[in-house]
């Protein structure tokens, strides 16, 4: 009886690990991050610059073919439609416009209309802004962060220090600034979704002596 008992013990044992293990398995399987997005664009006084905009690393990023049961017929206009690509154009017709509400306007804001998820909790979800200095003053360029303390996802992100100013007649000086946006270690366990991950580029002009 005794040794029925512990037989028993044994394998009730060994199939309560089993489905723990299974459900920790299926649990880490359909884990989800996502974030959300409000970008902006700061600049100086007579500041213009042309973006070439682009966002990698997340899951719509990734896909070949635009969404099932979509309205896009190709995966550029699909990109274009969320804001996975964005595009600021600059010619000398916008000179002499006030900067900010230039780029203010509905066509220069960079939208990204639904939240993007991640690959995966190891996988960044990667920012890429090439700018060009189209003003008659050389410019830094950084980006700023609306919440510093953020505990669900880390981001870092790099500076153009600076961009030599326009001189008609010639290309624009353009360099890349980037924004690599990564999951917390302490929530690889957790998921989460349309955490905020909002930021904006400054744009400031150089004052050289």
């Amino acid at each position: 009886m005794r040794r029925r008992f512990i037989i028993t013990s044994s394998i009730a044992i060994i199939i309560f690990a089993v489905c723990l293990f299974g459900i920790n398995v299926y649990a880490k399987m359909n884990q989800s991050f996502s974030i959300s997005n409000t970008i902006g664009f700061e600049p100086s006084s007579s500041i213009y610059v042309a973006l070439d905009c682009k966002v990698s690393g997340c899951k719509q990023a990734n896909l070949t073919t635009p969404p099932q049961g979509s309205s896009y017929s190709t995966i550029e206009e699909y990109g274009q439609a969320l804001g996975l690509v964005h595009k600021v154009d600059f010619n000398e017709s916008m000179r002499g416009e006030d900067s900010q509400e230039w780029l203010d306007q509905e066509d220069n804001v960079w939208n990204i209309t639904e939240s993007l998820s991640f690959v995966d909790a190891s996988t960044p979800i990667v920012y890429e802004i090439v700018v060009y200095n189209y003003s008659f003053v050389p410019i830094r360029v950084t980006i700023e962060f609306e919440n510093t303390s953020n505990s669900v996802i880390t981001n870092s992100a790099t500076t153009i220090e600076k961009l030599d100013a326009y001189d008609i007649g010639n290309q624009a000086s353009f360099a890349t600034i980037t924004l690599t946006t990564r999951v917390s270690y302490n929530q690889r366990e957790k998921g989460f979704s349309n955490e905020p991950n909002n930021f904006k580029v400054v744009f400031e002009p150089i004052i050289e002596e």
